[in-house]
């Protein structure tokens, strides 16, 4: 019963972990769709600085109407970024919570558990039975099976 907690234990950290990767990848990705939407948006500034740099006199009715819906665009980009920052802040925020709460849980786990966690480390490092035994308080038959549970995988 205590291997099979142990292995839940380290399923659940392996998740987080996982939740973790997943949360950096999107946010790069929200990141990258960010800053073209930044360089689309200075495009457009500089497009719209460029006409109306033309002398007012000169100015079409189309250039009127091209620098009206330039202003629309930039400011329906700006609405999209700031929404998109608020997205971004709102999604980091709750996986960084999320994060807390699974390492707070792990923290939290049973002594027993952190016990046969070392005691798997010790394992896995080369421990032989009575340091198992004395690293860790277990009892000798607990001690040669996580050795042998240790030799078949």
């Amino acid at each position: 019963m205590t291997s099979l907690t142990v292995w839940l234990a380290s399923a659940a950290l392996m998740l987080a972990v996982v939740a973790i990767i997943v949360a950096v990848m999107t946010n790069r990705k929200h990141t990258e769709l960010l800053e073209r939407q930044q360089q689309r948006l200075l495009m457009l500034t500089e497009a719209l600085g460029a006409l109306e740099e033309q002398p007012k006199p000169r100015r079409s009715a189309a250039d009127n109407a091209a620098v009206s819906k330039l202003r629309e665009e930039i400011a329906q980009w700006q609405r999209q970024q700031q929404h998109a920052i608020k997205q971004l802040e709102q999604q980091q925020q709750t996986q960084q919570e999320q994060f807390a709460t699974t390492l707070q849980q792990l923290e939290q786990q049973e002594p027993e558990i952190k016990l046969y966690q070392r005691a798997a480390k010790l394992v896995e490092q080369g421990a032989s039975v009575d340091d198992l035994m004395q690293a860790c308080d277990l009892p000798r038959a607990e001690a040669e099976l996580m050795l042998a549970m240790h030799k078949r995988s």
